[in-house]
C-alpha cells in the first residue's frame, strides 16, 4: 500500500511541473541558483538550501522552469513517505492514512510543486520528529542521524523553518515538564548514546555546511542562513503586510476540509490521551496556529508547519475509523447509514449548487437554501436514529465514513484545481500571492518570434528594458543575451525592442508600435459577496470576476537597418 501511495505522490508532484510560470518569489530563488551555476555570488534574500539543490539540478538538466521545481517535488515525496517511520506510534492504518493525506493534500502538493524552501521545511520538521521519536522511544541510532538531517533542512530551507523549530522546542519543553519521567528518560538516553549524539552533531554540522554553500561553491550561503532568521523575526506583527499570506487556519479551511476535520477530532482526542506523541502533536499544532496568527508578514508555505502535525493526528483518527469499519461494521448498520448518507450528501451538493447559481428573478430562489439545510439536518437525524437502534459506535462510524468520503471529495477537488487547474484561474487561489499572468508566457513567445524574424535566432535580438526590473522578468529573459536594463527611454540606444510600463511614456526617435502584456495577475477574496462564496469554494473560479494585472508594453521598432 505504501508503494501505491508513493507512486501516486510521485506522479502528482512530477506531472506538468512547468504548468504555471514562475512568479516573482520563485524567480528570485531561481536567479540565485543560476548565479551559483555560473560561478557568481547570488544576491541576498534566497533560500540557501534551494539555491544549492536547484543549481545542482541545472548541472544535470539545464535551466528549464520544470527543473527549478524538481528538488521541491522530490522533497515533497520524502514528506509523504515519512509517516511510515511512525507505524508503531500511529498504528499501521494510521500511518498509511497520514501518508495518503499528505499525498493528495492541496497545500503539500502545491508547495511541493513550487520553488520555495517550505516543502523542505515540512520534510525537515517531520524527519526531525520521526528520527527523534525512534531514537528516544526505541534507541535507534539511525533515528538520531535522521533528526540531525531534519534539523539541517529546517535551518537552511525557509523562514518558516524557524516557526517549526520554535514551536517544536516549546512543545518538547511542555512535554518534559508535564509527563512524568520524560526528563529522566531523555537524560538516560543521552548518557547511553553519548558517542552517537556526538556523531550526529558532526553530521548536522557537515550537512548544514554543504547544503547552505552548494558543496562549498557558494560560501555566501552561510550568511543567507542568518538572513532567514532575520526575515522570520521581521515577519512578526499583528498588522497584515502587503503580499502576506492568509493565516494558516484559513488556508486549511479553504483547501483541507478533510484533514482539518479529522485533525481537530484528533486534537480533542489527544487532550485526554496518555500517549506522549499525540500530546506533543496537539500542542505543536496549537502553538503553530497561534504563532502563525501573530505573524503579519507570514508566507503562504508556512501553512505546512500547521498541516504536518494535524495530518498525523488526522491519520490516527482515520486509521481508527478504518479499523472499526473493518472489524465491527455491519451491513444493516454502518452499511445502511453510509448508503443513505452518501445519497443525502449528493442531494445537498446538487441543491446547494442550484441555490448558489440561481438569481432573484428565478422562482423559488429566495427559499432554495432550505433544501441543502434540510439535507444536513437529515444526516444529523440519521446519526441520532442509528445511535438509538444500533448504538453510538455504529452511528459514529457511519457518520465518520460519510464525512470521510464527502470531505475527501472536496479536498481532492481543491487540490486538483490548485495544482492542475487552468493557469488563468490561478489568481482566484488564495494559497499563492501575485501569480504570473498567462500573458507573460505569450510575451516570451512573441519576443522569440520577433528575434527569429529579425535576426534569424530566437534569443539574439537586442532589447532594452526601461524602468522595470523584477525577478520574474529577469528570469523570463535569461536566455536573451543582448538585454539591457535602463532607467528611462533617454538611456536606450538603437534596440529594435523595448519593454516598459505603460506610464513610462513612449520611445523617442524612431517609430515604434506597442502591444500590452501582463506580468502578474491579482484578485482578492474581499471581492466576494453572498452566494459567490459558495460557488468560489467549490469551483475556485468565477467567470464574472476579472483579475487585475500589472501591465507591460512591448515596443517594436517599425522598419530599420538589418531587419527582416
Amino acid at each position: 500500500m505504501y508503494l501505491l501511495v508513493a507512486a501516486l505522490a510521485l506522479g502528482l508532484r512530477l506531472a506538468y511541473l512547468a504548468h504555471y510560470a514562475l512568479n516573482d518569489a520563485e524567480a528570485s530563488q531561481a536567479l540565485a541558483a543560476l548565479s551559483i551555476y555560473h560561478g557568481e555570488t547570488p544576491a541576498g534574500g534566497y533560500s540557501p538550501l534551494m539555491a544549492s539543490l536547484v543549481s545542482a539540478t541545472f548541472v544535470l538538466f539545464g535551466d528549464a522552469d520544470w527543473a527549478t521545481r524538481l528538488p521541491s517535488a522530490l522533497l515533497g515525496l520524502v514528506l509523504v513517505m515519512l509517516p511510515f517511520g511512525l507505524r508503531r506510534q500511529l498504528g499501521r492504518r494510521g500511518a498509511l492514512a497520514a501518508s495518503a493525506l499528505l499525498a493528495v493534500s492541496a497545500s503539500a502538493l502545491f508547495w511541493s510543486r513550487t520553488l520555495s524552501g517550505d516543502a523542505a521545511t515540512a520534510t525537515g520538521m517531520l524527519l526531525l520528529l520521526v528520527g527523534g521519536t525512534r531514537w528516544l522511544g526505541e534507541g535507534e541510532t539511525g533515528g538520531l542521524y535522521g533528526a540531525a538531517g531534519g534539523l539541517a533542512l529546517l535551518l537552511t530551507g525557509a523562514p518558516s523553518g524557524f516557526t517549526a523549530l520554535a514551536t517544536l522546542l516549546a512543545s518538547l519543553a511542555m512535554l518534559a515538564f508535564t509527563v512524568r519521567g520524560a526528563q529522566a528518560a531523555v537524560q538516560s538516553r543521552l548518557a547511553a548514546g553519548e558517542r552517537a549524539v556526538r556523531n550526529a552533531g558532526y553530521l548536522f554540522g557537515g550537512l548544514l555546511l554543504l547544503l547552505a554553500t552548494a558543496g562549498l561553491f557558494n560560501l555566501s550561503g552561510l550568511a543567507a542562513v542568518s538572513d532567514l532568521l532575520t526575515r522570520w523575526l521581521e515577519s512578526f506583527g499583528l498588522q497584515p503586510r502587503p503580499g502576506a499570506a492568509y493565516p494558516a487556519i484559513l488556508l486549511l479551511f479553504f483547501y483541507e476540509p478533510l484533514l482539518l476535520f479529522f485533525g481537530v477530532v484528533g486534537l480533542g482526542a489527544a487532550v485526554g490521551s496518555r500517549r506522549p506523541l499525540d500530546w506533543l502533536l496537539a500542542v505543536w499544532a496549537a502553538l503553530a496556529i497561534t504563532l502563525d496568527l501573530l505573524m503579519g508578514g507570514r508566507s503562504g508555505g508556512q501553512v505546512l508547519v500547521v498541516l504536518v502535525p494535524l495530518s498525523l493526528l488526522a491519520g490516527r483518527q482515520i486509521g481508527s475509523l478504518w479499523e472499526g469499519l473493518q472489524t465491527r461494521a455491519r451491513l444493516d448498520g454502518e452499511g445502511l447509514f453510509i448508503a443513505i448518507g452518501l445519497m443525502v450528501s449528493t442531494f445537498i451538493y446538487i441543491s446547494g449548487m442550484s441555490w448558489a447559481r440561481c438569481t432573484a428573478a428565478q422562482a423559488g430562489c429566495g427559499t432554495a437554501w432550505v433544501l441543502p439545510l434540510a439535507g444536513a439536518l437529515l444526516i444529523g437525524g440519521l446519526a441520532v436514529i442509528f445511535g438509538m437502534w444500533y448504538g453510538a459506535g455504529t452511528a459514529w462510524r457511519g457518520l465518520g465514513a460519510v464525512l470521510l468520503v464527502t470531505l475527501g471529495c472536496l479536498s481532492v477537488g481543491a487540490s486538483w484545481r490548485l495544482s492542475f487547474g487552468p493557469p488563468a484561474h490561478l489568481p482566484f487561489q488564495p494559497m499563492t500571492a501575485l501569480p504570473a499572468s498567462t500573458r507573460f508566457r505569450t510575451l516570451q513567445l512573441d519576443l522569440q518570434r520577433q528575434s527569429a524574424e529579425r535576426v534569424g535566432d530566437r534569443h539574439e535580438i537586442e532589447m532594452a528594458v526601461v524602468g522595470v526590473d523584477t525577478p520574474m522578468l529577469r528570469w523570463g529573459l535569461r536566455r536573451f543575451e543582448r538585454v539591457r536594463f535602463v532607467g528611462s527611454f533617454a538611456e536606450t540606444g538603437d534596440e529594435p525592442i523595448l519593454l516598459a510600463r505603460p506610464d513610462a511614456g513612449q520611445p523617442v526617435g524612431r517609430r515604434y508600435v506597442g502591444q500590452e502584456y501582463a506580468l502578474i495577475a491579482h484578485w482578492s477574496l474581499d471581492l466576494l459577496n453572498g452566494k459567490e462564496w459558495v460557488r468560489w469554494y467549490v469551483y475556485r473560479y468565477l467567470p464574472n470576476h476579472k483579475p487585475g494585472s500589472d501591465q507591460l508594453v512591448m515596443w517594436v521598432r517599425v522598419g530599420g537597418r538589418g531587419e527582416r
